[in-house]
């Protein structure tokens, strides 16, 4: 899974596709761990990566927008919005509750639901007017791959 995503949704930017692979790896970790009925160990560390994730990568993704004019700022910030206030209610859940295999289940539902959506959707745009700003700019800290 990881080499199909990451290819498809490299963005050029370095950390952007770095972050992108992190949360591939983590969705792929809660996926074989509730399989292997070990969900209840990976959930909570599952929960603070994504918490510390969502923060991270929504505000770097959110200031290369800025910083390249994205047309569609505010519908994608406010997606991300959107996302941070439905993860944060099942971190909620967690904290109160503690990992139960359900809401280990609506953890990673929530996340590869929004990732598939939000990247083929969202990002896939913004990836496509990153790539041409970056070109346009020729950033000194792409790597040729992506030029």
């Amino acid at each position: 899974m990881e080499s199909v995503v990451d290819k498809k949704y490299r963005s050029g930017h370095p950390v952007i596709d770095f972050q992108h692979r992190l949360l591939i790896i983590m969705i792929t970790k809660l996926k074989s761990s509730l399989k292997a009925g070990r969900s209840m160990e990976v959930l909570e560390e599952a929960a603070q990566f994504f918490d510390c994730f969502i923060v991270e990568h929504f505000n770097d993704e959110e200031e290369l927008q800025r910083e390249s004019d994205y047309p569609n700022y505010e519908v994608h910030k406010q997606q991300h919005t959107e996302m941070r206030e439905d993860f944060l209610r099942i971190k909620a859940k967690i904290d109160k509750r503690g990992a139960n295999h359900i809401l280990a289940v609506e953890s990673l539902t929530l996340i590869s639901e929004w990732m598939n959506k939000h990247f083929k959707e969202m990002d896939k745009e913004f990836i496509d007017h990153l790539k041409e700003y970056m070109k346009r700019h020729q950033k000194k800290n792409t790597p040729n791959e992506y030029k």
